[in-house]
């Protein structure tokens, strides 16, 4: 079998578990859940893959580590075969199971554990070559799949569309007949008896099958034909696990489309949960996983649950016999840090959301002055004084932190079909991925660097109020299509607040103006956006790389943000933002873009790569960034110079 590879980093998005590839063949094969990964929790050789430094994305998940997605090795000629954790694959199966064939149209269902494509050895459909033998010919699979808004996937129930029946006859053979027209009423799907001599006993096209609006009834519920809770990824159905029944609307979906797979990925900024004071020595053994995790189960075992010094010589013993550490300041590092964890599980706030509660550790670390940094860490902060800067900069913002280095967590939690979000409970999200319950979830390591922006909460509050009226008037039609939106895929309402689209345009059109700054691409610069209100706001706006290659370590972020040099990137991010290439069009547009949630917002002045954007595109207006050509007071950075 021809290799085919996936990068680590892809593993856990955009082809996550439950994600299906195209490989080159061509095959669809689709992730299989973590039942199946070659990951063994009791082997020591697997150790390596653990994450077990993030317990603050760990606890927030319900987890106790996560797993890196193992990554592929063999050994070359000449090479030491005594390595351990050799050919160690990701899983994938096939699917759709449903194969056709390319000449004759026959179509044939594969098993999901089949390695190659079922043969046709049928007579040819039609033309002057009618009812001949053909050699053997390779089929490909099917382009039409079905799925549930609970993340179930299946076939396309071809029998029971050409019965028109929810329990059909399956006698015969089906084939699909083509007939070049771009529609699908051009593709049709006949069943004949299974012989020599054609013979058509039931026939339908595919007219009609995709005219559905999804959260109502589609054309298979009108058959009532419901979903059966098929998960490919897991291996069901199958003689050992059958399909536990879903009773959902199934929807027909073409096999390439968007909205077949939308995987969760929750992320965390790494943040030491101990102070800068100690010694570099003490600094790096707290940062070995390995030792820190002996430490843990040592504090378990004792009364107190801290770490005494007998257990702290254990690790300079075992792990650094070669350095001077006293064992005592060890155990007292260790102690305060498993101190900071548990206030940490058991912090929240009261107006916060879960998001906003978990993003404040890391706001209220970036707004640190932090000269020295965190040394021999994955977080380094050297802020400068704001009033090094220029007024554009000193006037409306409150601090910039250059984030020299850090370190950020991805896991993947689940995925969801048909609509980006879902309204499933956890448990259920977790049986997604996995049959049996697991104490880990898929992670990857990626670090960057960042510039950080604390917007002037004085001067953002004098804004918010002084325009109330008229900023809630220019965001309510956005704001309506969002509730309609979110109503429409069965979520809660999330409010529009003009804090919040200020901070995402202002991201946005500065990621637009860095690329041309520092030298990355625009796909290689993610925003993070802190934004709440109440007695305890945040606004704030992390701009950072996150690559797994050598992109994402450049230090063009870092230089940028010094003074002298982001007057300029914010001056001419502001000019830019001032007129766009489709002004007037874009400025007095009343609703564009991704599912009309933006108003002066488009690809000529604001829209970034998916990948770098938080909200897929959506709540962006720079109306309220350098206000409108009827109204130019409403802008935040109005009579910015």
């Amino acid at each position: 079998m021809s290799p085919r590879p996936v990068r680590r980093t892809q593993a856990i998005s955009p082809f996550g578990i439950g994600a299906m590839i195209d490989f080159p063949g061509p095959v669809s094969l689709i992730h299989c859940g973590l039942d199946a990964w070659p990951f063994r929790e009791s082997d020591p050789n697997h150790r390596e893959f653990r994450i077990e430094d993030e317990g603050r994305l760990a606890s927030r998940l319900g987890v106790k580590y996560f797993v890196q997605p193992i990554d592929f090795r063999y050994t070359r000629q000449g090479e030491d075969t005594n390595q351990t954790n050799l050919n160690l694959k990701l899983p994938f199966l096939r699917f759709p199971r449903w194969h056709v064939c390319p000449r004759c149209g026959r179509m044939f269902e594969a098993a999901l554990h089949d390695k190659t494509a079922p043969f046709c050895e049928g007579p040819i459909g039609s033309g002057k070559d009618k009812g001949m033998r053909h050699p053997r010919r390779k089929t490909s699979q099917v382009r039409f799949i079905s799925a549930c808004m609970h993340g179930h996937l299946q076939d396309f129930p071809w029998w029971e569309w050409v019965f028109k029946s929810a329990t059909p006859d399956r006698c015969g053979r089906l084939r699909m007949n083509t007939s070049g027209s771009a529609s699908l009423a051009g593709v049709r799907i006949v069943c004949e008896e299974d012989s020599d001599a054609i013979k058509v006993i039931a026939s339908r096209t595919l007219a009609g099958a995709f005219e559905f609006d999804p959260g109502k009834a589609s054309a298979f519920s009108k058959l009532e034909v419901l979903c059966r809770g098929d998960n490919p990824a897991l291996g069901i159905p199958s003689s050992i696990y059958p399909a536990p029944g879903c009773g959902k609307d199934l929807y027909p979906l073409l096999r390439g489309s968007s909205n077949v797979y939308f995987p969760h990925v929750v992320s965390a900024i790494y943040l030491p949960s101990f102070d800068n004071t100690l010694s570099e020595d003490i600094l790096e053994i707290l940062e070995d996983s390995h030792v820190w995790t002996f430490l843990k189960m040592c504090s378990q075992g004792t009364q107190d649950k801290k770490v005494n010094v007998q257990y702290a010589q254990i690790v300079l013993q075992n792990y650094y016999p070669d350095r001077e550490v006293d064992p005592l300041k060890l155990a007292e590092a260790a102690n305060k840090r498993l101190s900071g964890e548990d206030k940490t599980k058991s912090q929240a706030v009261n107006s916060d959301t879960a998001e906003q509660a978990f993003r404040r550790d890391e706001y209220d670390l970036f707004r640190r002055d932090i000269q020295d940094g965190y040394p021999k860490t994955n977080l380094l902060i050297r802020s400068t004084r704001i009033s090094e800067y220029e007024p554009i900069i000193c006037d409306y913002f409150e601090r910039v932190s250059l984030v020299h280095k850090l370190r950020e967590t991805r896991a993947f939690v689940s995925f969801s079909r048909i609509f980006p979000e879902d309204n499933l409970e956890e448990w259920q999200r977790r049986s997604l991925i996995s049959r049996t319950p697991k104490e880990w979830l898929p992670a990857i390591i990626v670090r960057g660097e960042g510039l950080f922006l604390q917007f002037r909460e004085a001067k953002l509050n004098e804004w918010l109020i002084r325009h109330a009226v008229q900023l809630q008037r220019r965001l309510d039609p956005i704001s309506r299509t969002f509730d309609q939106l979110r109503e429409r895929r069965q979520q809660m309402p999330q409010p529009v607040l003009p804090r919040f689209v200020l901070l995402h345009t202002l991201s946005h059109l500065l990621i637009n103006q860095l690329i041309y700054e520092c030298g990355y691409g625009s796909a290689s610069i993610r925003e993070r956006l802190y934004s709440a209100e109440g007695e305890n706001p945040m606004a704030g706006i992390l701009l950072y790389t996150a690559a797994g290659d050598s992109e994402g370590t450049m230090g063009g972020l870092v230089r940028v943000g010094k003074p002298g040099r982001l007057e300029g990137v914010l001056q001419r991010a502001l000019e830019k933002a001032r007129w766009c290439s489709t002004d007037p069009v874009c400025i007095e547009s009343p609703g564009q873009g991704p599912d009309t949630c933006n108003l002066a917002a488009c690809h000529s002045c604001t829209l970034l790569p998916e990948t770098s954007c938080e909200e897929q595109n959506r709540l962006l207006d720079r109306g309220l960034v350098v206000g409108t050509i009827s109204a130019p007071y409403i802008g935040f950075f109005n009579g910015a110079e």
